[in-house]
This record gives C-alpha cells, sequence and structure tokens, in this order.
C-alpha cells in the first residue's frame, strides 16, 4: 500500500494566497495524503477560505494553535506532526504551492531510496513573476556541502523541498521553537550531527515554488545579529570558526556595542581565537570607540587581520 503523506501547513494571515496552496495539494495525482493546517491566530478571513477544503474533502484539517505554544511557524509545524498519521512530512509554506506530480513523483523516488532519513528535491524562487532554480547539482554534490552551508546559518534548500521520515523528525524533536530565525539551519545541523542521511533527486525536475515577498522589509543590522548570535550560541562546539568569521565580518563593522561585547563573551568562553590574540578584543574595542577604525595608518586593519586570520 502506498504510504501516507502529511503536509503541515502554517498559516497566519495568508487568506488572500493561501487558496493557491490548497489548490496544489487538492491536484497532486498521488491520492494518499493529509493536509494538516495549522492556524497561528489569524484576524482576517484565513478561516473561511479554508473551511471550503474542509467540507469539500476530509483530507484537509484546520486547528488553531494552542494557546500555550509558543506563537510562529515552529510551532505550528510541531503541533501539526502531533496531529499527522503520515509516515511522511512535507512542510509548506500557506503562500507556496507544488507541482501537480510533486508527490506522485516523490514517493516513487523514496521508494527507490528506502534508507534515507530525508529527500531533497528541486524547488524554484518566485520573485515578482520572475522564476529561478534553488539549487544547482554542481554547486551542492552531498551531505558534507549541505552541513557546511547551514554551519553558515544559510539553506541550500527550503523547507518544502524535502520529505521526511517523521520518525527521524520526531528523534530531532522537531524546529527549536525558541528560534525566530534560522530554525531551518537549526534543524539540518542537528540533523546531520545526530547521523542523518540525506538523499538529493538531482536529476529530477522542479516540482514546488517558493514565493519571496518583494514586500518584506529585510532586517535591520541588529536583529539580524540577535538571530545570528541565538544560533551561535547552541551551536558553538561546531561553529568555532563561523563564530570568528561573523565576528570580524559583521560584528567589527557593526555600530552595536552590546554584541561586540556579547559576541566577545563568546570568542572568550568557547575559544575560537589563538589564546595569543584574544587580547586584541577589547583592543579593538577601543579603537572602534574613538572612531579610531575609520582613519588610515593607526594599525587597526593590521590587529583584525593578526587576530581572526591565524
Amino acid at each position: 500500500m502506498s504510504p501516507l503523506v502529511s503536509i503541515i501547513i502554517p498559516t497566519f494571515n495568508r487568506a488572500h494566497l493561501i487558496g493557491e496552496t490548497l489548490d496544489s495539494v487538492l491536484k497532486q495525482t498521488y491520492q494518499n495524503w493529509e493536509c494538516i493546517i495549522i492556524d497561528d491566530g489569524s484576524t482576517d478571513e484565513t478561516f473561511y477560505r479554508v473551511k471550503k477544503y474542509i467540507d469539500s474533502d476530509d483530507r484537509f484539517f484546520l486547528y488553531n494553535r494552542p494557546k500555550e505554544l509558543k506563537k510562529g511557524p515552529s510551532s505550528c509545524r510541531n503541533y501539526g506532526v502531533e496531529k499527522s498519521n503520515g509516515s511522511y512530512l512535507l512542510f509548506l509554506d500557506s503562500d507556496d504551492w507544488l507541482t501537480d506530480d510533486c508527490l506522485e513523483k516523490r514517493i516513487e523516488f523514496v521508494s527507490k531510496h528506502i534508507n534515507y532519513d530525508l529527500f531533497v528535491f528541486k524547488t524554484s524562487i518566485v520573485y515578482e513573476g520572475m522564476y529561478c532554480e534553488l539549487h544547482r547539482s554542481n554547486t551542492f554534490t552531498n551531505d558534507l556541502k549541505y552541513f557546511e552551508k547551514f554551519k553558515e546559518g544559510k539553506s541550500p534548500f527550503y523547507i518544502h523541498s524535502c520529505l521526511w521520515k517523521k520518525q527521524f523528525f520526531n528523534f530531532l524533536n522537531g524546529f527549536d521553537v525558541n528560534l525566530v530565525r534560522l530554525e531551518d539551519p537549526d534543524l539540518y545541523l542537528r540533523f546531520f550531527i545526530n547521523g542523518g542521511v540525506a538523499k538529493t533527486n538531482w536529476s529530477g525536475k522542479i516540482d514546488s515554488f517558493y514565493r519571496k515577498d518583494a514586500n518584506r522589509l529585510p532586517l535591520k543590522s541588529e536583529e539580524l545579529i540577535l538571530h545570528y548570535y541565538n544560533f551561535h550560541k547552541k551551536h558553538h562546539t561546531i561553529l568555532k570558526h563561523h563564530i570568528k568569521d561573523f565576528f570580524k565580518s559583521k560584528i567589527l563593522t557593526s555600530n552595536s556595542l552590546k554584541y561586540y561585547l556579547k559576541y566577545s563573551l563568546l570568542l572568550l568562553k568557547y575559544k575560537p581565537l589563538n589564546y595569543k590574540y584574544i587580547f586584541f578584543i577589547p583592543l579593538l574595542l577601543v579603537y572602534k570607540l574613538l572612531k579610531l577604525n575609520k582613519v588610515k595608518g593607526t594599525g587597526f586593519s593590521m590587529l583584525t587581520n593578526l587576530t581572526f586570520d591565524k
């Protein structure tokens, strides 16, 4: 019998877009699926848009995020998994969509590589009507390359590019609800650290589409640093070199004294630097406070390179 696939969709005020997402689920040529939608407290017409799908097809389910759970997509996804019955999981955002044969082709691929824990498929970004492939086989060729990208806090593929074995996802205890950003890289780092093995279908066609919001405001510098700080602090044992590189490229050039001090403590505590040069960290701070880092010939660049390039 064909395995049941649970499609988990968190949503918040996406009444104007979620219909396209659910239509793409409804059109699947593979029939053995369930679609679990978790509303994160929407105040628009989301309930009424989703209700018509629930009324017409008993494979659709709608739940509200319990109030005792932290707000956010990670909590919603974890809760959706709790409610699911499938042996495989596909996480889909409420403004993205699948090709009609997405599940059929994915399960066909999985059936030939049953011993893997995670399966990665091609995704296209859609930005202001333009399409581009998200990842290419000549760039990411194996798990090690994936692992290195996730260590940088980057995503070589998106969450809906994957089909998870539910058993392994549960083994990882799902998404970290305390991470507001970088929760995807965190999940995949834990996947590889805990012995997970991924299989990518490079020969297959694009089967999912990620809608990039042109109206979404970019994060302010200090907000971005906050998210990376939480990420680095959690994974400091495997991110020592990246913490050092991040300090040099982002912290030294930022205007945030607070995160200069916070990251300095990380460097002192987890020691990614050569101990001979650790005392240069407060000296570089003095340069910044006196704005000598902007004056040529003061030795700031030399000290920076000496401290971080060893």
